[in-house]
């Protein structure tokens, strides 16, 4: 009995950091993805929990973004700043929510590895994108496209 629990946990960590590692492709509408099965969402839920980017987890701002929870550009600038490594044993997702009433889209870069940007789409009258960042940290570079633009971290 105590093996076949043990099988059982195992699959249900597996899973879970399967479904935990995913990242958003913005090559694919949301509309246009297949749907998870509903056992491996609520698994996945109950074994890796999601929560926003926090203050906590900015390692290091570069170049001229004094301040990466609100961010004012001009017109083509960028910034950028670095999230820290979560530990391995975290089970923990992060959710990085930027949003601007002017267009603006954002890059995770992940060591070597360069991520395509991610343009944000008018949500509610405002550019809106969620982006996943994963476990291992990232460089976020926020651009602003045709105008100047305010993008905060954070929102409903």
């Amino acid at each position: 009995m105590f093996f076949v629990l043990l099988a059982v946990l195992v699959m249900a960590a597996y899973v879970a950091a399967g479904l935990g590692l995913t990242r958003h492709d913005p090559a694919t509408d949301a509309d246009t993805r297949p749907e998870m099965p509903a056992w491996t969402q609520g698994l996945g839920g109950r074994l890796v929990r999601h929560r926003p980017v926090q203050d906590a987890d900015i390692q290091a701002v570069l170049g001229s973004c004094p301040d990466p929870k609100v961010l004012s550009l001009g017109a083509g600038q960028s910034c950028s700043y670095l999230l820290r490594v979560l530990p391995r044993t975290s089970a923990v997702t992060r959710d990085l929510h930027l949003q601007s009433p002017q267009p603006f889209q954002v890059q995770l870069v992940y060591g070597d590895l360069h991520g395509k940007p991610d343009a944000a789409k008018v949500k509610d009258g405002r550019y809106d994108v969620i982006v996943d960042v994963s476990r291992d940290g990232a460089q976020v570079i926020v651009t602003c496209l045709q105008t100047a633009c305010s993008v905060q971290q954070g929102g409903p």
